[in-house]
């Protein structure tokens, strides 16, 4: 009963029907344990083991497998803490046989949680998604985004790995895009600013066919035509040959030759 009780305040379990303990117990198998329980109590798990482990090399009880198991998992090795409650269960049942196993529901209670951690778990996959925030200046734009509308700025969701294009439309202002790459598991922002419209430009006048316009330099008289007929001609000038001046015609009389 001493055994059990020590077995009690070493596992911090609530006592349960006491085991059949061999008659003539080996005592290096006794010492051992003992000096496992002594570490134990005083949180040095870790050479508490190898005295339980020497322990059970010289004499196999299902009490020395607990405290295995106990170490184990108070050093947080969760897969061998599992083995050994497992090993607790069946090697008690193999040595006595139909009798109530000591501390059953606490260890099955271990055994369940120690199988959640152990159990593989799918790493998680890289995040696809990112997180795009859009504002636009002024405030209250209406926002498309690839083209599709989200609603009014500020805008934040989540976008899918990419290049995307940003666009936004107010009442008075000229519409204005941008584009921005969002990364997965990454945020990203962007501001789109918009320009106001411009004036639309009044309607142009009628213009009229121009009139020729009249030249205020003076027009030159045009030049008299040129005759073909000679110059004496056109002045009324006979044409004469000119042989000197006119006297009148006096008869010569022929001089008597002296002689």
């Amino acid at each position: 009963m001493r055994r059990v009780l020590e077995l009690a305040l070493l596992l911090g379990l609530t006592l349960a029907a006491a085991p059949t303990w061999p008659a003539k117990p080996n005592a290096k198998a006794q010492a051992d344990f003992k000096r496992g329980a002594a570490l134990y109590r005083q949180g040095d798990y870790e050479k508490a083991l190898e005295a339980f482990r020497a322990s059970l090399e010289k004499e196999r009880r299902p009490s020395t497998i607990l405290n295995l198991a106990q170490c184990h998992r108070q050093l947080k090795r969760a897969k061998q803490a599992l083995e050994h409650y497992q090993l607790y269960l069946a090697e008690f049942a193999r040595q006595h046989p139909g009798e109530a196993i000591p501390h059953e529901d606490e260890v099955k209670e271990h055994i369940t949680k120690l199988a959640a951690e152990v159990e593989p778990k799918e790493p998680p996959g890289p995040p696809t998604q990112g997180t795009l925030s859009v504002r636009s200046e002024p405030a209250g734009a209406e926002l498309l985004l690839d083209g599709k509308p989200v609603g009014q700025a500020p805008y934040s969701g989540t976008v899918g790995p990419g290049r995307h294009r940003v666009s936004a439309r107010l009442a008075g202002h000229a519409e204005a895009s941008q584009e921005v790459e969002v990364v997965s598991g990454q945020s990203a922002e962007v501001t789109v600013r918009l320009a106001p419209a411009a004036a639309p430009a009044p309607p142009a006048a009628a213009v009229s066919p121009a009139a020729p316009e009249r030249s205020s330099a003076a027009i030159p008289a045009a030049a008299p035509a040129r005759s073909s007929r000679p110059l004496h001609a056109r002045a009324g000038i006979r044409k004469n040959r000119i042989t000197g001046p006119r006297f009148a015609r006096t008869p010569l009389t022929r001089k008597k030759r002296v002689r």
